[in-house]
Parts: structure tokens; C-alpha cells; sequence
């Protein structure tokens, strides 16, 4: 018999050295338990059943029928066990013993299966699972796996471990922090199905590990079928254990004894081996004590909510709760010790005693109720007493009771570490969208395609500020038909006299139609407090909060339109988790990034954006703006400080626009807020300064005809974040302009009352930017660029930005393609399939600090124009490794575009 350590060594040694015969050279793992009923189809087309041993050939598509099994084991202790009806094919098995980096990649088209990660699942992107409903990504995980294959209903289960992730074809992503949760596809995930995270049904497991135990009669791999007699000799070799040796094992994750262990001949369970369910049993915590009473803060919709910009009439319609005495109170339940009833006065809540954070569901038939009134909807509790109870009042969604409590975080040090929090959200019971803080039927479709990013905090190791950040990006349809919305959230923890507390403003925009000016969010968002007072944050480690609007300074939020007409007010709640907690490095190493922009900074590029402004006489005006140089878009990243601030100016011959986002720069002594977690996710919103952010006009000369700075009364809705933090695959294919770690692009916008009067409170014209693009790096200079004089340089990467079309404005994405002569300082370009239209051009280099180029558009049918901006950008000691720029386009008399590319040489 050879031990399992031996099995590993071997396969690795196969999988990796390079052996004379073909057939051993391509294997990647072997059958370590099988039933006949399993075949393997060789890239050559040969077909075979497999048995126990048998090498698993690269690229071989293993075939399970109704009564088929299969476990395969690869040389990293991971394992696959394939059930009954199913169909995978490992596609790709790379595993180092020496550093112990492995990577898997396998396709399953469709049945029953469960992976158990070993080393693959400790490295960022080292397993990938391909499916019909999209990519599964799995993180030192236990997952099963239901594909019906026929555009069913799909599942991915969590059983154990740290993260699952799920990406459709669409872009769109989900992720389960927690087992117990699933990932729930119904048709083609991205193409036209829907997918939700949800708790496991009950039972799930049982199910699953029914399909993945052999049938009555079958051998386990045995090529003699075994006896009665034969399974009882057998017993004393596996630990007394009941030995079923009609069926495989049920895999585990692998124990740390593993040269001890030993894969028996037939197929019977292995003496370390134990049931998966009943390992995370064990592991629960045990019950905790219900206290005697629990004192909640309660919140209801009152008649009307008074706030400064008059009187709401129907407060519980738009999800806005408290604001007044009768509707924001504290209250003590006393709790009954035999069924967990917490009662005060005429309400009547449940209470639970837990450690964990889990959902409880109640009915209107549970029997909690307020002044005779039943109370239906859902709890969320978590440790040191957290609960977050989200009612509807007679099963009013409009009428809602929201009640808070938990032990308020005591030392805000455990935030302090230097570590990334990762916490998970839940939706607005009212809004129902998977978009936080955000107004649901603001778009007319549904927001499950949308890109949400988790909410992210970094710690400082010291007395510094402790910073967040969290994402949205929706881009959905094509042309005229698109909608978008995108949502940047920072900011940091505050301590306001000992009570700390999460206070920021709503920043992003949203397109619910493409002939519309863009909307862009405002409001106030901060944490709730529960019914203890003092801290907003709650438990010991600061595990979980709830956001939402300011109800004590009756505060609102809105969608500001790109009119004078003012935004309706609304609110939403959200309960926030901590899934989970990571140093730095490691958080780093899973998610193979780095922060090296801080030592790279500052950054300069190009900037463009389509401005839509309204003057206070309603009359409208659009301009395609772009910047015109590097020095146009400057970007600086403070490291220690986790922060970023920058500043960049767009504009036309006749015009600029200038932003400031984040921290100050260039003798800014304002601020604003910012986040910078790594070099693939950043974010910054409006700073303060009231003269950095303008818009101007321009005479021929250059020289500033009229200034328009910002109102007092009013702040800018800017923001400013990386592509990466908000990567959507429906409107730029992998997220990226091009594969350029060392080139950074993004999304901008901003809303501006402006007025030429400096002391002015009422604006005179508001101009609004939605989704502009960004591009920055570090830029060649034309010294750098002579060394490479003699030689020519082709460029590949894609263009983005926004068109538009008679009334309509839109994002479309492209093709760039360049070629340029170092020597000569000439070159081409192509922008092609940029929303159906193709564009050439011929670039000049300019003279100057920077090794910048620029040039004209022209296209065979002669009705294109515009011109390209751009400069080239150096990867470290790799001079002009890539370029980038911005473009202002044109074709005939009703469709223009404005944007940015990016791309790396060949």
C-alpha cells in the first residue's frame, strides 16, 4: 500500500519533470476512489473507464452516469469528487513542492460536485472553476457544486473555509464570506438569470453528500466486487470504524498528519477521514446564556420628518425613520429565560444568545408584535449582544419598527493593527438593491448585474485615521439604451468625544436614461447607535455597525438632478458584518497586489469627460472635455497616511473645468476624504478648497474671461476612483486597458453650483460630469526617450469613454493600436470598433519636458475628425514600456466622443 504522501510526491514528480512517455507526462492527478461507472475521454478522443490508480490525463473530460463517482487527487491534496450525471474537465494543474505555489483551472459543464482546496486555494487566483454560469474562484475552501446544465437553477455552497467568489460572464460578482451561505444562479448566470447570495436551505448538505456517496451494489473501485465477510475483517483496520467499502470517501480537508494516512486499495474510507458536517459541529461554539434584559433603540416612521429642506409627508415611503421623540426611543426589554421573548410594555421581540453573526426570519406568525400588531421580517445578531431588528409593521414595508443593541466597542485600539477589515452588508429591507445607499427604482432595471465591491477598512498601526472604502459600478446595455450608475463611499472613523462614529457624505451619479443629465448622489450617511448609547461600533473586536441616515439632525439623502429641480429624499439602512480580518502583507499576497504607487508618486496623465451644465435661465449646454498634457492630471499617494489626493483639469478650446478630490496637493492646504488600500483600490471625493475646483472661460489667448467658483452653500459632488475598484467586464473586457500593472485608470465625476460671485449663495449655472475616465503613470521624458533613438515601438490596449449621439450619451469601449518611430518621433494610431466607427492617426512628438505626441484624426469615408493627446510611460527602469492619452473624436454632424486609452508594448 503507498502512502498518500508518496501518491502526492509521485504525481508531482509526473505532472512536472517532464518524463519520456507522453501519456505520463500530461497527468495530473489519479483516481484515488471510483466507481466503473466513470469514463475518461483523452485529448486524443480515446475513451476508457477508469479504475483506481489511474492516472488523470491533462485535458481529459471525465463522464460520470447515474450511478457513477469519481474522486481525483491531485499532487497538492486537492481532490475533486465528481458525482452521478456530471461532466469536468481539468484544464490546467501547475504545483511547485519546493515553494509549494500551485495552480488549478478545471471546467465543469455540468452535475454534482465538491472541491477541497489544498495548496491551490492559498494563493490568490490559484483555483478557477469555469461553469455555464460563470468563473468560480475558491479561497482555502470546502465548496459544493449543483450545475444542471440545462439553465436550471445553479448553486455554489460554502461548507467551510474563507471565500467563495463567483463571476458571470457578464463582469457581474458575488461572494460568500461564511459557510452556510450559497451563491444562487437561476438560468445562465449574465445572460438574462439572476444571482444572490443566500443561506444554505437546510438539508443542502445532506443532499449533496448523498449524490456524492456510491450506490448499493457498486464497488467503491474494488475490481473484486467485495463481500459481507470482507468488510468485516476489515474493521479493525479502520479504527473500529463501520466500514461501508460500497461506496468512496467522502473527502475532507487535508489533515496535517499526511504521512500517515493511507488511500486504501478499495476505495474505503481512510482512517483519518471524517464527515465534513460533522467536523464544523464540533467546531460550534457552545450556547450562550440569554441575558435578563436587553436595551434596544427603536425607530419608527413618524406622520412627517421635518428636515431643512421642508417637510416629508410620508417619511416610511422613503425609507426615512426617527427624527423626532415619538419615533426615536430607547427601551429596556425583559427577557423571558424559557423562550427568549423580550418584552416592554406592547412590545414584543425575540431575543437569541449567540456568538456569530446569522439572519433570523420572522413571521407575522411568530407572535412578536407592537400594541397587538404583528411584527414580520428579519434579525440580525452577532456577539456581545449585536442586534439589528429590520420589522415591517403589519407587513408594511412603509410602516417599518427598527430596533438596535449590542455592547458598544470598548478600546477602538483593536482598530489599530494595521490590518484590512473586509465586512459585508445587508440590503435596505425597503429598497431591496444590491447597491448600497442607493435609491432602487432610479434605475428601471435590476441591479444584480452591478459591480459591488465589500466594505473595506484599513487600520492604522498607530494614531492615524482609520479609513473605508466601498464601490458600485453598473453599465448596462449598449448605445441608447444604456443605463449606469456608479457609487464611491470613503471616509474614516471618527472620535467625537470618546463616541466613535462612521460620518460621510454620498458620492456617485447615476443615468437612468441615456438622453438625461446624470443625477449624482448626496446625503449624509453614519452609524447608528443602539440602546446603550456610546460607542456606534459594536463588540469586542468592532465586528459590526449599521448605516444609514443622520436621523438625530433629521438629515436626508437625494439625487440631485442636473437641473435646478431638487432631488426627493430618501434613506436607507444597512446592517455591516465582519467577515473577515487579515494583515496587510497577507491581504496583499492573497489578492496579488502591492502599494508600491506610494513610492511611486506623484502620477500624471489625461483626463476626459462629456460636462452637461444648466444656467439658472434652464437653458443647457454640453461640452467634450479633455485635457491637453500630463501636467493636466496629478495624482499623489501617502502611504502611511492611507491617502491620495490629486487634481485634474478638462476642457475645450473655449473652456476648462478643474476638480480637486482627496487630500490637498501642489500647496492645497485643504483636504477631503480619500482611501487608499492598495494599487487597485483607491478612491477620493470632493476636497475642500472652493478655488482648485472651478470652471473657467478661455479666450483665444489663454487668458481667463470669467471664473466661476463654488457657492458656499453647497458642496461638490466629486469623486475619483481606480477602474480596478469598480471593474465591470460588460463595458471594458477584463476590467483593463491593457496588461500594464504600472499604468492606473479610473472613473471621475462631479456636480458644481458655480457662481461668478465669489460671496454668492445661489448659483448661476451647474455643471455635471458623469463617469469621465482617467489615465495616469509615470511619464517618459524626452531624455529617456532619445536612448531608444533607432528603434520602433508597437503599442496594444483599448480606448474608453463617453459618446455622444443626437440626444444620447453613453460609455463605449475600443481598440487602440499604435506604432511609433523613436528616432523620428513619429508614429500612427488606430482606434477601432470604438462603438462602431474607426479612427486613425498620425502623431507627431513634442518638444518639452515630456515625451508627448499628438495628432489629428482622419478616416477613409472623410467625415471623422478630432484630435489625440498622449505621452508615453515608463515601467520602472523600462523606458516607453506603455502609453497613454486622451481623445476628443467625431463622426458627421451627430455622434462625438471623449475619453482615454492605454496600452503596453509589445
Amino acid at each position: 500500500m503507498i502512502s498518500r504522501t508518496k501518491m502526492m510526491m509521485l504525481i508531482g514528480a509526473v505532472a512536472l519533470t517532464g518524463l519520456p512517455s507522453p501519456l505520463l507526462a500530461r497527468s495530473v492527478g489519479v483516481a484515488s476512489a471510483v466507481n466503473t461507472a466513470a469514463t475518461g475521454t483523452a485529448p486524443s478522443g480515446g475513451v476508457r473507464t477508469l479504475t483506481l490508480g489511474d492516472n488523470i490525463i491533462f485535458n481529459e473530460r471525465i463522464k460520470t452516469d447515474s450511478v457513477g463517482l469519481l474522486q481525483i487527487l491531485l499532487a497538492d491534496g486537492t481532490s475533486f469528487t465528481v458525482g452521478p450525471n456530471s461532466d469536468l474537465t481539468i484544464d490546467r494543474f501547475v504545483y511547485d513542492p519546493d515553494t509549494g505555489n500551485a495552480e488549478v483551472a478545471a471546467t465543469m459543464t455540468k452535475g454534482v460536485f465538491r472541491f477541497i482546496g489544498a495548496k491551490t486555494s492559498k494563493f490568490a487566483g490559484g483555483v478557477k472553476l469555469n461553469s455555464p454560469v460563470g468563473t468560480i474562484g475558491i479561497r482555502g475552501a470546502v465548496a459544493d457544486f449543483t450545475i444542471p446544465g440545462d439553465g436550471g437553477e445553479s448553486r455554489v455552497d460554502m461548507i467551510f473555509g474563507n471565500e467563495l467568489t463567483l463571476t458571470a460572464p457578464n463582469g457581474a460578482t458575488q461572494r460568500v464570506y461564511e459557510p452556510g451561505y450559497s451563491i444562487v444562479v437561476s438560468g445562465q448566470g449574465g445572460h438574462g438569470g439572476t444571482m444572490n447570495v443566500e443561506k444554505t436551505p437546510k438539508g443542502a448538505s445532506t443532499i449533496i453528500q448523498a449524490a456524492l456517496t456510491g450506490k448499493p451494489g457498486t464497488s467503491g473501485g474494488s475490481p473484486n466486487k467485495p463481500k459481507n465477510d470482507d468488510a468485516a475483517t476489515m474493521a479493525p483496520s479502520n479504527s473500529a470504524m463501520n466500514p461501508n467499502i460500497a461506496n468512496p470517501p467522502i473527502p475532507v480537508a487535508r489533515p496535517a498528519q499526511a504521512e500517515a494516512d493511507a488511500v486504501t486499495q478499495d476505495g474505503s474510507r481512510d482512517v483519518a477521514t471524517k464527515n465534513i458536517d460533522e467536523e464544523i459541529d464540533a467546531e460550534e461554539p457552545p450556547p450562550q446564556p440569554l441575558p435578563e434584559t436587553v436595551s434596544v433603540r427603536v425607530l419608527t416612521a413618524d406622520a412627517t420628518y421635518d428636515t431643512d429642506g421642508g417637510v416629508v409627508s410620508d417619511p416610511g415611503e422613503v425609507g426615512l425613520i426617527g427624527g423626532s421623540e415619538t419615533a426615536d426611543q430607547t427601551v429596556v426589554l425583559d427577557v423571558s429565560a424559557t423562550d427568549g421573548t423580550g418584552t416592554h410594555g406592547d412590545l414584543v421581540l425575540p431575543v437569541y444568545a449567540q456568538t456569530d453573526f446569522s439572519e433570523h426570519v420572522i413571521s407575522a406568525a411568530d407572535g412578536y408584535t407592537i400594541a397587538g400588531v404583528p411584527l414580520s421580517g428579519k434579525v440580525y445578531g452577532g456577539a456581545d449582544g449585536f442586534a439589528a431588528y429590520l420589522m415591517a409593521i403589519d407587513g408594511d414595508l412603509t410602516d417599518p419598527l427598527i430596533a438596535i443593541a449590542g455592547t458598544p466597542t470598548k478600546n477602538m485600539n483593536v482598530m489599530r493593527n494595521s490590518d484590512v477589515r473586509t465586512y459585508s452588508f445587508t440590503k435596505d429591507m425597503l429598497q431591496n438593491a444590491a447597491i448600497p445607499f442607493a435609491l432602487a427604482n432610479a434605475l428601471p432595471i435590476s441591479d444584480s448585474s452591478a459591480s459591488v465591491s465589500d466594505f473595506h477598512v484599513i487600520e492604522p498601526g498607530d494614531a492615524g485615521s482609520i479609513k473605508f472604502l466601498q464601490t458600485s459600478l453598473l453599465i448596462s446595455g449598449k448605445g441608447a439604451d444604456q443605463v449606469s450608475e456608479i457609487g464611491v463611499n470613503v471616509g474614516e472613523f471618527s472620535d467625537n468625544n470618546g463616541v466613535y462614529t462612521v460620518d460621510f457624505g454620498r458620492r456617485g451619479s447615476v443615468k437612468g436614461s441615456s438622453t438625461e443629465i446624470a443625477r449624482t448622489f448626496r446625503g449624509g450617511i453614519t452609524t447608528q447607535a443602539g440602546g446603550t448609547g456610546g460607542n456606534e461600533i459594536f463588540g469586542s473586536n468592532g465586528q459590526n455597525f449599521v448605516l444609514g441616515t443622520d436621523s438625530e439632525t433629521n438629515d436626508y439623502y437625494n439625487n440631485s438632478s442636473g437641473d435646478f429641480s431638487g432631488g426627493k429624499p430618501f434613506g436607507t439602512l444597512h446592517v455591516f458584518n465582519l467577515e473577515q480580518e487579515q494583515t496587510l502583507s497577507d491581504y496583499l499576497s492573497e489578492t496579488a497586489s502591492t502599494r508600491l504607487l506610494a513610492d511611486k508618486s506623484p502620477l500624471r496623465g489625461f483626463a476626459a469627460g462629456l460636462e452637461q451644465g444648466t444656467r439658472r435661465d434652464e437653458t443647457q449646454y454640453t461640452f467634450n472635455s479633455i485635457g491637453r498634457n500630463p501636467d493636466d492630471l496629478y495624482l499623489e499617494f501617502d502611504g502611511s497616511g492611507n491617502a491620495l489626493g490629486g487634481e485634474l483639469t478638462v476642457g475645450t478650446p473655449g473652456t476648462t473645468l478643474s476638480v480637486a478630490f482627496g487630500k490637498g496637493v501642489k500647496g492645497n492646504t485643504e483636504g477631503g476624504a480619500s482611501t487608499y488600500i492598495d494599487d487597485n483600490n483607491f478612491a477620493a471625493t470632493n476636497n475642500r478648497s472652493r478655488t482648485r475646483t472651478n470652471l473657467r472661460d478661455i479666450d483665444t489667448a489663454g487668458n481667463v474671461v470669467t471664473e466661476f467658483l463654488p457657492v458656499k452653500s453647497t458642496n461638490n459632488a466629486t469623486y475619483f476612483v481606480s477602474g480596478d475598484a469598480t471593474s465591470q467586464g460588460s463595458v471594458l473586457p477584463g476590467g483593463k486597458l491593457c496588461d500594464c500593472a504600472f499604468l492606473e485608470w479610473g472613473w471621475w465625476g462631479t456636480q458644481i453650483n458655480a457662481s461668478s460671485n465669489p460671496d454668492a449663495t445661489d448659483p448661476q449655472l451647474r455643471s455635471t460630469v458623469h463617469l469621465g475616465t482617467w489615465v495616469a503613470g509615470d511619464i517618459t521624458s524626452n531624455v529617456e526617450l532619445g536612448t531608444l533613438a533607432g528603434t520602433t515601438g508597437t503599442y496594444d490596449g483599448k480606448a474608453i469613454g463617453t459618446v455622444l449621439a443626437n440626444s444620447s450619451s453613453y460609455i463605449a469601449s475600443g481598440d487602440m493600436a499604435m506604432s511609433y518611430d523613436f528616432g523620428a518621433r513619429k508614429g500612427s494610431m488606430a482606434l477601432s470598433n470604438f462603438d462602431g466607427h474607426n479612427f486613425n492617426a498620425s502623431v507627431n512628438g513634442q518638444s518639452g519636458r515630456d515625451a508627448t505626441f499628438s495628432g489629428a484624426v482622419s478616416s477613409s469615408a472623410n467625415d471623422s475628425f478630432g484630435t489625440i493627446n498622449g505621452a508615453f510611460v515608463n515601467d520602472g527602469r523600462k523606458i516607453a514600456q506603455g502609453v497613454a492619452g486622451d481623445f476628443s473624436l467625431g463622426a458627421g454632424d451627430s455622434w462625438s466622443a471623449v475619453g482615454i486609452f492605454g496600452g503596453s508594448r509589445r
